[in-house]
C-alpha cells in the first residue's frame, strides 16, 4: 500500500494516561524494538520473528533509524504498540511492524501511531510512504486505508510442498 503526499496526516489522538515515544535515546534501542515487535506480533497469524540475526543486519544498515521507532505506552506504562518508519531524507519512507497489544485495538491507537511515523517522515522530506499487509481482509489492511493508504500492487505467494527424498 502507498501514501502519496503528506498532507492532511492521521490524527494522534490519544485517550488520556496514553503516550507515545521515541527509541532514539534508549541505550539498547534494537534489543527493545525485536523484543516489543516479537511479543506483540506473537498475536497475529503468520507473523515472523524477528531474530537476532536479522536485528544484527539491521541495526549494521543505513536503514536503521531508532528515532523512528515508536512506543504506545499505556495508563500503567505498559508497552502495548509500536510501529518503526524508515526513510528519512529520502523521498520514500517506508512503515514497518505495526503492532498493537490485541487487549488495546479498536480505539484509534493504530491510527496515532501510524500518524506518528508519517509525521516523523514528512519532518525528513519524504514525500511517498509505504508499507505492506498480509492482505485485504486484515485489520492492518483497513488500518492503512484509513490512514490514506491505497493499494498499488498485490502480491501474491504460492508454497508448494516438496517431497521428502
Amino acid at each position: 500500500l502507498v501514501r502519496e503526499g503528506m498532507a492532511d496526516l492521521p490524527p494522534v489522538d490519544l485517550p488520556e494516561g496514553f503516550s507515545i515515544s521515541s527509541l532514539a535515546d534508549a541505550p539498547d534501542a534494537g534489543e527493545d524494538y525485536r523484543a516489543l515487535a516479537n511479543r506483540l506480533g506473537a498475536y497475529d497469524p503468520g507473523y515472523n520473528l524477528i531474530d537476532p540475526e536479522e536485528l544484527a543486519g539491521l541495526t549494521a544498515s543505513a536503514a536503521w533509524e531508532p528515532e523512528g521507532i515508536f512506543v504506545l505506552t499505556d495508563p500503567q506504562d505498559r508497552e502495548v504498540g509500536v510501529i518503526r518508519a524508515s526513510g528519512a531524507g529520502q523521498d520514500r519512507g517506508y512503515l514497518h511492524e505495526i503492532r498493537i497489544d490485541p487487549a488495546y485495538r479498536g480505539r484509534n491507537l493504530g491510527t496515532a501511531l501510524v500518524g506518528t511515523a508519517l509525521a516523523y517522515l514528512a519532518a525528513r522530506g519524504v514525500q511517498q510512504t509505504e508499507l505492506d499487509t498480509d492482505g485485504p481482509d486484515t485489520a492492518p489492511y483497513r488500518l492503512a486505508r484509513r490512514c490514506g493508504f491505497v493499494e498499488r500492487h498485490r502480491w501474491q505467494q504460492l508454497l508448494k510442498p516438496l517431497a521428502r527424498p
